[in-house]
């Protein structure tokens, strides 16, 4: 069949693919000499392809591989996209480089003695906007660096990295993103207590002073050693949009962050949650909540873990509920409530009338945590804040208040 086709692509004035957008090769290590073929007419009969994903690409396959991105880059002058995975060697990030309309650029490699080429080719990119950067093994410093100079990468606005920490921290050693908008970082170091110092410092590193003053959106991926929050101070300046590390074991954030004054006038979207069970004794309770009225006035989503310490903070939340209405805009609200000390300060009454006090604009508010021992129903405790919370709205939207009307 790839033989018809070679031969119509021969009479033809016309590509035979003239429509195509998108082609996904999910594995090059199992296509036959006659899928390749077939790959190839493809390649140089789409001049409309705009998207092109090729997994799986193995040493002994790479030279094929070579040939149909070669193709590609001759042909297909409108692709934006490109997802590679697999064994990369010079041949083909050198091939990358001839795409030069693209913005969007995915690589799962293992780095070598490629490292250099990769970063050359990269950075000379003129449109790149968005790089994602999958890596498996260390980097060694000694082979990596030397004679590498820092690439600018000027246009670059989005950055995701999930590697090894030695292996981030080399690539923001070679890299300078100076226009970088948001930074997602997922570490993939197995567990050890032993490398949160090491992963302190890498932070502390990638988001240097110049790196803080564009950087708007900061996510933390999944990982399963605890890293001090205190690391991410440099980021709270006054570009900040965004800070999530969602389900991540991080030190349980203390009200000391809170009191540090961090410059988070404009972030719109803050979530800390950790699967931590036992609170530290400065944790954040949940009638610490009041304080992100003051700290984040453009707060719109606030996800976070919350203890609940008991008897002790009753009349602080008395106090708070019978304030003045704090009109806050905050949108949505997402509670990881942990087991209180004091069951019998668990009013879901009471803390909902001090949760829509401080957040009445609330569209989605959802909170998760334990079940009431004793119960009959054995219903969780957050469904009856939850509950709470939507009937004392509703109470102030039929009296007419003014945070119900607005945007």
């Amino acid at each position: 069949m790839p033989y018809i086709y070679q031969f119509l692509a021969r009479a033809r004035e016309r590509p035979l693919f003239p429509l195509l957008k998108k082609i996904h090769v999910k594995s090059v290590m199992h296509l036959d000499s006659t899928n390749e073929l077939l790959l190839f007419l493809i390649s140089s009969n789409s001049p409309s392809l705009t998207s092109a994903i090729i997994n799986d690409i193995q040493e002994c396959v790479e030279v094929p591989a070579a040939f149909f991105l070669q193709e590609l880059a001759c042909n297909s002058k409108n692709v934006l996209q490109l997802n590679l995975s697999g064994e990369l060697g010079k041949i083909l990030l050198d091939i990358i480089g001839e795409f030069t309309r693209l913005a969007n650029l995915e690589l799962t490699l293992t780095f070598t003695d490629n490292f250099p080429d990769f970063v050359k080719v990269v950075s000379s990119l003129p449109c790149l906007e968005n790089l994602v950067i999958k890596a498996v093994g260390d980097l060694s410093q000694e082979q990596t660096l030397t004679g590498l100079e820092r690439a600018s990468f000027q246009n670059l606005h989005t950055l995701q990295i999930q590697a090894p920490s030695d292996t981030v921290s080399m690539i923001f050693c070679a890299i300078y993103p100076t226009a970088l908008e948001s930074l997602t970082l997922t570490f993939t170091d197995e567990p050890d207590e032993m490398l949160v110092p090491h992963i302190d410092k890498t932070i502390r590193h990638i988001i240097s002073a110049s790196i803080a003053k564009s950087v708007k959106r900061l996510k933390l991926g999944d990982y399963s050693s605890p890293i001090p929050w205190g690391t991410f101070l440099p980021l709270y300046n006054s570009q900040l949009l965004c800070i999530e590390a969602i389900d991540t074991k991080a030190d349980y954030i203390g009200k000391d962050i809170l009191h540090r004054n961090p410059n988070w006038k404009t972030l719109q979207t803050l979530r800390l949650t950790t699967p931590v069970e036992n609170p530290a004794n400065n944790s954040i309770s949940i009638s610490d909540l009041p304080l992100f009225t003051e700290l984040c006035p453009a707060l719109r989503l606030l996800g976070i873990t919350v203890s609940i310490l008991g008897h002790s903070e009753t009349e602080k939340i008395r106090s708070h509920s019978k304030a003045p209405c704090s009109c806050h805009g905050l949108r949505k609200l997402y509670l990881s409530c942990l087991a209180p000390t004091d069951t019998s300060f668990i009013n879901e009454i009471f803390i909902g009338r001090f949760i829509d006090n401080i957040f009445p604009q609330l569209t989605i508010f959802k909170a998760l945590g334990f079940s009431l021992e004793g119960n009959s129903k054995n219903l969780p405790w957050s469904k009856g804040v939850q509950t709470s919370v939507t009937e004392f709205r509703e109470v102030r939207r039929k009296a007419g208040h003014i945070c119900c009307n607005m945007k």
